[in-house]
């Protein structure tokens, strides 16, 4: 998108980053072929998932205020450009899995097998969301059912 980059203003989550296009303008960035843990979100009523503090806390440590370059894949719901993010020549995506921070979405990327490998050996070192029993892929913890809320 920029050849020079674009510095990163916030962190929403795991996987979800903001970057400033310029002064004035901002851009929701989903970091492509991960998904990280689900954060709380009481407005659909979806509890924290295990280790999204962590996800969120560590993308937040290693990006926030730092440049990165964006390699855009598209748009999707939420408002978000998907991209590919690079720091200092880095995937962020893989480093995510390796640290065990983010699942590869292998619906998104069946064919990438540095991260099916990056996740095979976080999972065999039980790194991150790995030293949890039986983790739940993000997809599925966003479709489980929930209860009602009080109307």
């Amino acid at each position: 998108m920029s050849p020079d980059g674009w510095p990163v203003v916030d962190v929403l989550d795991g996987d979800t980053i903001v970057v400033a296009k310029s002064r004035y303008e901002l851009l929701r960035v989903r970091i492509y072929g991960i998904d990280a843990p689900e954060p709380a979100n009481p407005r659909a009523n979806i509890t924290a998932q295990p280790f999204s503090e962590a996800a969120t806390g560590y993308t937040r440590d290693l990006l926030l205020d730092r440049i990165v370059c964006l390699f855009l894949i598209g748009r999707e719901s939420y408002n978000r450009v998907v991209a590919k993010v690079h720091l200092d020549g880095s995937s962020v995506g893989n480093t995510l899995v390796r640290e065990g921070l983010s699942w590869w979405d292998y619906r998104l990327m069946p064919e990438d097998e540095e991260l099916a490998q990056l996740q095979r050996t976080a999972r065999k070192n039980g790194i991150g969301l790995w030293s949890e029993k039986d983790p739940v892929p993000p997809w599925e913890w966003r479709s489980r059912p929930r209860p009602r809320g009080h109307e």
